[in-house]
């Protein structure tokens, strides 16, 4: 099984405060990512901040797998600690996608592209949507490269594309999600009118 790891536990200083509580539509931005995981059938594991878990448990019930992490640690550490806690719920994964939370979560077909993409003979270890020559997220990681790199590597010492390196798989997708990044509160403010 593939999982999700939405990282959300940054300050999100830009957008004014952490952007999973950021209001969307009269919800948070969470519920709003929540609603589009779904339609996945992946079970996402949620990174977050102790703010963040407040803020949902305040107005909703939160998501089955949240992790609390320390909000002024690098993403790194995020990813870390979801693949360790991906790896005490299930045994064998079959690989995880990371998702920022300022990503809006794209079509279940760029989920499938990205999980199909790495023929089994392939030394590759990922596979990162494309748009036009922009690459984005989500990126998708085979569990061995998770198993041997990420859970083994300080996370203070880290950074994913360099830990990937040239071993990666670019897929072309059409959906303009995946290099959409909602940094401000006018990001999120345009995202809504669109998505109307």
């Amino acid at each position: 099984m593939d999982w999700v790891i939405v990282l959300a536990a940054g300050r999100g200083i830009r957008a004014g405060g952490p952007k999973a509580l950021h209001p969307v539509q009269g919800r948070a931005w969470w519920q709003v990512q929540q609603d589009r995981l779904k339609s996945t059938i992946m079970p996402p594991l949620w990174i977050v901040s102790e703010r963040v878990l407040a803020g949902m448990q305040s107005n909703s019930t939160p998501p089955e797998h949240v992790f609390v992490a320390d909000d002024s640690a690098p993403m790194f550490a995020s990813i870390a600690a979801g693949v360790k806690a991906i790896s005490r719920i299930d045994a064998v994964p079959r690989g995880v996608f990371v998702l920022p939370v300022d990503v809006p979560a794209p079509s279940p077909t760029v989920f499938a592209s990205l999980s199909h993409a790495i023929p089994q003979t392939s030394p590759a270890v990922a596979a990162i949507p494309t748009l036009r020559e922009d690459r984005g997220h989500p990126v998708y990681l085979r569990w061995n490269f998770v198993a041997s790199h990420i859970l083994t590597t300080n996370p203070a010492d880290a950074r994913l594309d360099e830990l990937i390196g040239n071993a990666r798989i670019e897929v072309p997708v059409p959906d303009a999600s995946v290099i959409e990044n909602l940094n401000t509160a006018d990001d999120f403010a345009a995202w809504a009118s669109r998505n109307e």
